[in-house]
Parts: structure tokens; C-alpha cells; sequence
């Protein structure tokens, strides 16, 4: 067995190794961790490596709990797409059904009444519903 299909488990098992080591570590830390001993130059992600081949050595001899707890995958920079906002504007339910392809599961839940009458819409919508709308 090789390549990216045994990548997965290793890095989740260097991943419980620093956990272990350390408890107090929270999971954004342990991410920035990830990132931060990654084998790219510079630690950046790239669209061909991501951020780079895994070090376990550095990351088992690096305090997690010095690094800023917010999750760096969130936005990868370099143009990354879908963006946070996208995927919540998504999850929501407010994204035209218009820029949706070959998603069955997908309701529009936003104000659009235009789109009512609109034959190119194929997904079932609920005008009004996102939780978007109803927050407290």
C-alpha cells in the first residue's frame, strides 16, 4: 500500500501522538501545528501539496499551545473557492438556485419571488426560511 491513500492514517495517528502529548492543545491549535511543520517552503499552502509532506518529528517536538487558536484551513488565501462566506450563504439557503448544478438536496430559502416563476429552477424553494432571517 502507498501514496495518498495510507497519507490519511498517518497523519491522524502523528495527529493522536501530539494530542496525547498534549491535552491542553485545542483542535485549531493542533491544526496550526499541522500547517506551521508542514514540509512547504515558507509553510503555504499550494494547489499541488497543499502545505506540504508532514513532519512528525517537528510536530511531536513543537508546542501546540503557542499558536493562535483559530482554525487556518478556514481560508487558504490564493483566490481558495468556495470562501467561508460562500459556504454559509450556501448553508443558509440564500444562494440563487440559478448558480446551483447537480445538487438534488439543495432549497432555496432567500426573498428572490422572481424566481418562483423561473422554469430554470429545478429545486424545491421555501421563500423566507433561512435561518439567516430567524437568528435571536
Amino acid at each position: 500500500m502507498s501514496g495518498t491513500s495510507v497519507s490519511a492514517p498517518i497523519v491522524a495517528g502523528v495527529l493522536a501522538l501530539a494530542r496525547q502529548k498534549w491535552p491542553n492543545a485545542t483542535s485549531n491549535q493542533l491544526l496550526q501545528l499541522l500547517v506551521k511543520t508542514g514540509l512547504n517552503p515558507d509553510h503555504t499552502w499550494n494547489q499541488y501539496t497543499g502545505y506540504g509532506g508532514i513532519d512528525p518529528g517537528a510536530i511531536l517536538n513543537t508546542d501546540p499551545t503557542t499558536l493562535p487558536d483559530v482554525n487556518p484551513l478556514a481560508d487558504k488565501g490564493n483566490g481558495s473557492s468556495p470562501t467561508v462566506d460562500e459556504v454559509q450563504q450556501y448553508a443558509d439557503g440564500v444562494v440563487s438556485p440559478l448558480q446551483i448544478v447537480n445538487d438534488n438536496s439543495y432549497s432555496y430559502r432567500g426573498f428572490d419571488e422572481s424566481l418562483i416563476t423561473d422554469p430554470l429552477v429545478t429545486v424545491p424553494m421555501h421563500l423566507g426560511t433561512s435561518p439567516r432571517y430567524h437568528a435571536k
